[in-house]
Order: C-alpha cells, then sequence, then structure tokens
C-alpha cells in the first residue's frame, strides 16, 4: 500500500528537498560525519511535519470489523495504522410478527477476503453479545440467513460471524422480537370466526 495513500508524489518531493540534498553531500565528504547526524535528524523531523500535514484518505468503514485494506501509513509512526474497530457490529433489532419470513444478510461495507467462512450461531430469546450464549447453527460460505415462518422458538440473537482462515474478522447481531401488539394472521382469523359464530348463535336465540 502506497505511503499516506493518494499522496504518494507530493511525499516525494518533500523527500527529495528536504533529505536528497544531505545525502548527495554525504557522498561528497563534504564536513565531518558528526554535522551530518545532526542535520539529518532536523531534516527527518521536519519531513515528519510536511509530511503529517498532508490529507490522509481512509478506506475504514465504522463501525466495526477488522478492516486490513483500509489501513493507511502514518507518517509520524512510519508504520501501517489499522481501522481500529471492534470485531462486535452493534445490535440491530428486527420486529416481526408470527408466521411471517425474515431474511438476514451478513453483508458489510468494506472488501471482504476470498477465502471467508461464515458461520451463524443463535441465544435464544435473550438480547447479547455473549459469546458463551451462542450455539452454532450454520456453517459455509451462505451469507443470508432465512427463517420463512417466525415463531417463538425462533426469538432471540442471531450472530454471523465471518472468518478468514482462522481469524473472525466481523460479527453481525441480529434481535429477532415478536410484535407483541399485534396478532398473527391466524389468530385474527380464528378470533373472527369466535365472533361470527357468536353472533349466529344470539341472533338464532332470538328468532
Amino acid at each position: 500500500m502506497p505511503l499516506c495513500k493518494g499522496f504518494d508524489i507530493k511525499l516525494k518531493e518533500i523527500l527529495d528537498a528536504v533529505i536528497l540534498p544531505i545525502v548527495e553531500e554525504f557522498d561528497k565528504k563534504l564536513h565531518m560525519d558528526t554535522v551530518y547526524e545532526s542535520r539529518l535528524q532536523t531534516a527527518a523531523d521536519n519531513f515528519i511535519a510536511a509530511a503529517s500535514k498532508l490529507p490522509r484518505v481512509s478506506g475504514c468503514f465504522p463501525p466495526c470489523g477488522f478492516q486490513s485494506a483500509g489501513a493507511v501509513y502514518n507518517c509520524d509512526t512510519c508504520q501501517y495504522d489499522s481501522c481500529e474497530f471492534p470485531l462486535d457490529c452493534p445490535v440491530e433489532e428486527i420486529e416481526v410478527m408470527e408466521n411471517s419470513g425474515v431474511r438476514m444478510w451478513c453483508d458489510v461495507p468494506f472488501d471482504l477476503p476470498s477465502d471467508i467462512e461464515v458461520i451463524w450461531k443463535f441465544a435464544e430469546e435473550v438480547k447479547t453479545q455473549e459469546m458463551d450464549q451462542f450455539k452454532q447453527v450454520t456453517a459455509g460460505v451462505d451469507r443470508l440467513y432465512s427463517i420463512p415462518s417466525t415463531s417463538l422458538q425462533h426469538q432471540g440473537t442471531y450472530q454471523c460471524d465471518i472468518y478468514s482462515g482462522s481469524r473472525s474478522i466481523v460479527r453481525l447481531y441480529y434481535f429477532i422480537t415478536g410484535n407483541k401488539n399485534s396478532h398473527s394472521l391466524s389468530d385474527k382469523i380464528q378470533t373472527e370466526a369466535c365472533y361470527i359464530k357468536r353472533c349466529i348463535c344470539d341472533c338464532l336465540k332470538g328468532s
């Protein structure tokens, strides 16, 4: 990855202007070596100061996941800085009606390696990110997990854990909860049927 992504040419210009003249003098042995030691340190400080003023183009996508492709070179420390996001994404809540379907996509805004493995896990009835509460449901490469018809046993937290090699790179969470203020379609039909039966019975009794 290039230094200070997007500003390679500008960095080279700064390097040539600050460091190169001293290196050329050193090669010609115009002064004692001790003179260059101090001048090189000063030149290095000047280079860092100038380079640190350049804008950085970050490839990091918040709020979560290990994103190696988003790392950029830090001109102050001369090292690559990772995005430094946590592996665990915030829990997304999904409210569904009983007997309706739900689809959960394990999708992220950053590029993933080609060798990923996707492990879906489930923690029944609770909203959590505690690893020891989850039990594995599926493992493979499918980033879609769907439930054709939900019921009470499907309520809880679903975790999508994406691995590359033996390393977890991002974990997404979906908390599925039922709509307590709504009845399922079958319940509504049964309620309406009972009401109609009562009305018929009342009419018969009155006639």
